[in-house]
C-alpha cells in the first residue's frame, strides 16, 4: 500500500510541478512565443527528461497529466488536443530515454553519464518529441507546416540544454561545496 501511495505523491507532484512550471514557462518566456503551440524555448522539454529518468512509467503519467491540465487551463487547447499532445509529449521522452540506454549501454543510476552523454539523450529526445508533436499538428490541420517540425526540435532542445545542463552545473557546484 505505501508503494501506491508513494508513486501517487511522485504523479501529484509531477503535476503540481508541471503546471508551475509551464505558468513559468507561459509568462517568463513569453517573448519566445513563435505559434500558439510553441515557444522558441521549451523549458519543459528539460523537466520531462528528468522526470522520465527518475520516475519511469510513473514520471510519463505525471508528465501526462501535469499537461493535460496546464494545457487545457493555461494555454487554452480544445481537451482533445490536450489529451492527445500530453500523450506524445509525456511517452516521447521515455522512448528515447529507452533507447539511449540500450545504444549507450546505460543503466538506470545515471551516475556516470558525461556532457556528451546527456547530450545525446537530449537530441534524440528532441527528436522523438518534434516528430510526434509535428505530426500530431499537422495531421489534424492546426494551420502549422512541416517548418514547425524544425522549430518544434529547435524549442525542446534548447529548454532541454538550458534546464538539464544548468541542473547538472548546479549539482556539481553543490557537491564541490559540500564535499570539500
Amino acid at each position: 500500500m505505501n508503494n501506491i501511495l508513494q508513486k501517487i505523491s511522485i504523479v501529484f507532484s509531477i503535476v503540481v510541478l508541471w503546471i508551475l512550471c509551464d505558468y513559468l514557462n507561459i509568462y517568463l518566456l513569453k517573448l519566445f512565443q513563435i505559434h500558439d503551440f510553441l515557444y522558441a524555448i521549451y523549458l519543459l522539454a528539460g523537466f520531462r527528461l528528468l522526470a522520465v529518468i527518475l520516475f519511469g512509467w510513473v514520471g510519463v503519467l505525471g508528465i501526462f497529466l501535469g499537461y493535460l491540465l496546464s494545457g487545457y487551463f493555461l494555454r487554452g487547447f480544445d481537451i482533445q488536443d490536450a489529451i492527445c499532445l500530453g500523450g506524445l509529449s509525456s511517452i516521447a521522452p521515455y522512448i528515447a530515454y529507452q533507447i539511449w540506454k540500450i545504444i549507450l549501454k546505460k543503466t538506470n543510476d545515471f551516475l556516470n553519464v558525461n556532457f556528451i552523454d546527456l547530450f545525446y539523450l537530449i537530441m534524440l529526445s528532441s527528436t522523438i518529441s518534434a516528430v510526434f508533436r509535428s505530426s500530431y499538428l499537422i495531421g489534424i490541420d492546426k494551420n502549422v507546416d512541416s517548418s514547425i517540425l524544425l522549430a518544434t526540435f529547435a524549442a525542446n532542445v534548447s529548454g532541454s540544454i538550458i534546464f538539464l545542463f544548468g541542473l547538472k552545473a548546479l549539482f556539481n557546484l553543490l557537491r564541490r561545496l559540500f564535499l570539500k
